[in-house]
């Protein structure tokens, strides 16, 4: 019994290990067939929206070839456009504040304008974008809660003074006042009269 026993995981093993090595060499005939098939496609197909990803990675244990591009649908052309993109490096200027540079750009100030901007800012906040003072004066301009609240809320539907907490928010309600007061009062600097002669 225990002979019998023996001969049979004796064959066993070896059937085990003669599949096992055959069905490597299956998959891995199969995966240089994939290969070929993705490396004849035509050029054809550039533009193609309906390209698939090459599905031979997930093949496992299929024997179909699954080709990586579809056959383009009859009478559909397909055009191909290209985009070009211009990348402008400016150099900032240096200054107080000049950290917060980059954010004014983005919130509509002119590179011109960056030096006397952060000279404001240090004043009124030491280069602090979540600070507030005794007057409700928030961020980094401290703009005055009580003051502009109402066409905060009706120009930038900001309804809590925390917002201005945002450096970017509150450089673009700088800003705004900024043109305001420009058009008002000829100065766009007036604004911050009280921590300094800016106009």
């Amino acid at each position: 019994m225990k002979m019998l026993i023996l001969f049979v995981l004796t064959v066993a093993s070896v059937s085990f290990s003669f599949g096992k090595d055959f069905g490597e060499a299956q998959r891995d005939s199969l995966q240089q067939e994939v290969v070929v098939a993705t490396t004849s496609v035509s050029s054809s197909y550039v533009g193609n929206p309906f390209i698939i990803e090459d599905l031979s990675a997930d093949m496992h244990d299929s024997e179909t070839v699954i080709p990586a591009y579809p056959d383009l649908p009859i009478g559909i052309t397909y055009e191909t456009t290209t985009t070009s993109l211009t990348t402008t490096t400016m150099v900032l200027p240096d200054g107080d504040c000049s950290e917060w540079y980059p954010v004014a750009l983005d919130a509509g100030w002119s590179i011109d304008q960056l030096t006397k901007l952060g000279r404001i800012i240090f004043k009124e906040s030491s280069c602090q974008h979540d600070v507030a003072n005794k007057t409700y004066s928030y961020g980094l301009t401290q703009i005055e809660w009580s003051a502009h609240k109402g066409w905060l809320e009706s120009e930038f539907g900001i309804v809590e003074r925390e917002d201005l907490f945002d450096p970017y928010t509150n450089l673009v309600v700088a800003r705004w006042l900024f043109d305001y007061a420009k058009e008002s009062y000829g100065c766009g600097w007036q604004p911050w009269y009280m921590s300094g002669d800016w106009c």
